[in-house]
């Protein structure tokens, strides 16, 4: 690709890309789906409230305290809060942030593996197109910062920058502990250094520290024997969960919003772009079964294993961190045709009321529907 022609796509997608994750951000004008927990939890630390970091508190009705997860993106919430103000915008800005910079890290990570601007411009192109990151970036949930420092930490390792990738994969762990999975990778590039090892904890620690500030440390190890408890016990069913082994054919969709109309519907839901997502599988198969074990396809099974084996409820969403490398996988397989890119964004195109929650009429939504599942 010449370079004019390569600035030029590069240029289109950052604006598509950010225009995307940001444009009618305060809408829906209410918490939705797990917001209920996650931005509302933010709401009340933004308030100084202190019952937010406790978890025998009792929560106002339709709402919880949200103490199963660590706290980072929810004081990376508070900080959206305090320049947004307190509303949907406010939340939901720094992960549609988040959401734009970790296409890039897609992009960036793409051409330190590869060093081929066309096949590192696809990567950032069917993480732009896909339906499941724009919609994670767009709500005010803590799956954007994990994908997001997740991202960081590899781009900084491969890099050799292994401070920073320490920092990272901290910040990762403190946004949410299936962070874990990608530790393997971390040791790989550290063990000649293990003091790196040191600072992920040390990261973790500090995320907690208003909670350790104004509580004993014995109350904060019972809070992480009680998040433990949580996702090992958990025993809850959810008619939209669905098993991992489920979620490379975007077999359930997760329904995160509803609003009738007279005549219409508005939905959002938690699914992909099934070009992208379809076409993803035919080349993680033939890369798995061709056995070219690449880091990409390495850190996209080390994602997605654990949660086969995991007992506990699960949703597609949870699919985000290998659903990242499989992008990388995909545009390092096939080479990019204009047929596919037409098709790539005549899906993202189709689906879009369903990222967006664009009203539709009712006499059209079994068009959205291509199996019985995606109800």
């Amino acid at each position: 690709m010449q370079k004019e022609w390569f600035y030029f796509f590069l240029v289109i997608l950052t604006i598509f890309l950010s225009v995307t994750r940001i444009i009618g951000l305060s809408s829906p004008s209410k918490h939705y789906f797990d917001e209920v927990y996650h931005a509302f939890t933010a709401q009340e630390m933004f308030k100084g409230n202190q019952a937010s970091w406790e978890w025998w508190n009792t929560p106002p009705s339709g709402f919880a305290y949200e103490w199963t997860h660590p706290p980072l993106a929810k004081l990376g919430m508070v900080l959206g809060l305090k320049l947004a103000g307190n509303s949907p915008l406010g939340w939901r800005l720094p992960g549609a942030i988040l959401g734009i910079l970790s296409g890039f890290l897609v992009y960036l990570i793409t051409q330190r593996l590869t060093s081929n601007h066309t096949t590192s411009l696809l990567a950032l192109f069917l993480y732009t197109f896909d339906g499941l990151p724009l919609v994670m970036s767009r709500i005010g949930m803590n799956d954007i910062y994990l994908v997001f420092f997740i991202l960081s930490t590899f781009y900084f390792l491969l890099s050799k920058r292994q401070f920073l990738a320490s920092v990272a994969f901290g910040l990762a762990l403190a946004s949410k502990w299936s962070a874990i999975y990608f530790l393997p990778m971390f040791i790989y590039y550290v063990w000649r250094t293990p003091y790196y090892l040191l600072i992920p904890p040390i990261i973790y620690l500090i995320a907690y520290l208003p909670f350790l500030l104004t509580h004993p440390l014995t109350q904060f190890i019972e809070l992480q024997k009680q998040m433990w408890w949580y996702h090992t016990g958990l025993k809850a069913t959810h008619s939209y969960s669905s098993p991992a082994i489920t979620w490379p054919i975007m077999f359930r969709p997760v329904w995160a919003f509803v609003e009738y109309l007279k005549s219409s519907i508005a939905n959002i839901y938690i699914q992909g772009n099934p070009v992208i997502w379809w076409a993803g599988l035919l080349a993680v198969g033939y890369q798995t079964l061709r056995r070219r074990i690449t880091l990409p396809l390495i850190l996209y099974w080390l994602f997605l294993i654990p949660w086969i084996v995991s007992p506990r409820i699960m949703f597609l969403y949870h699919y985000f961190p290998s659903l990242v490398f499989m992008y990388i996988i995909l545009a390092q397989t096939f080479r990019p045709r204009p047929w596919f890119i037409l098709l790539v964004i005549v899906g993202f195109l189709f689906f879009s009321p369903r990222y967006f929650g664009f009203p539709i009429p009712n006499q059209f939504l079994n068009y959205l529907v291509w199996l019985p599942s995606w109800r």
